[in-house]
């Protein structure tokens, strides 16, 4: 048995490749970012829950952790996600997750990770991953 979490972004997100990722019973997703020296299994791709550094131009970067959050499917179906102890959060639908804290994800919540900090003295401005979710 198996369900496929979509992860659509919405306009305000950080640019992604949407995402159709296979929860299956047993097997947690972790949801973050591709570090700049990770190894090529973690690249961003649409079946996997790693997302770009976003360091496409010098100006905007990506506010998700490498290791952001964890998402699985229960016995019921039922897809439930958990924040790593991240360092800009992770939100459902505006309320931020308390961190180790499961929460149940549900069809067309808005799921954010990160923050949007802009940071004026580095001329930096920090992303979040923001996505329309579908349960398949």
């Amino acid at each position: 048995m198996y369900t496929i979490l979509s992860l659509t972004p919405t306009q305000q997100s950080l640019s992604f490749t949407p995402k159709a990722i296979v929860l299956t019973l047993g097997e947690p997703i972790t949801l973050g970012r591709q570090g700049i020296y990770e190894d090529s299994s973690k690249e961003e791709s649409p079946s996997n829950g790693y997302f770009s550094t976003g360091l496409g131009s010098q100006s905007s970067m990506n506010s998700v952790s490498r290791s952001h959050a964890l998402v699985w499917v229960d016995h019921d179906g039922m897809v439930f996600i958990q924040d790593l102890e991240s360092s800009n959060g992770t939100y459902i639908n505006g309320v931020r997750l308390t961190s180790k804290l499961p929460s149940p994800l549900k069809d067309s919540d808005i799921l954010r990770l990160g923050q949007s900090l802009r940071l004026a003295e580095a001329g930096l401005e920090m992303t979040p991953v923001i996505a329309q979710v579908n349960i398949l």
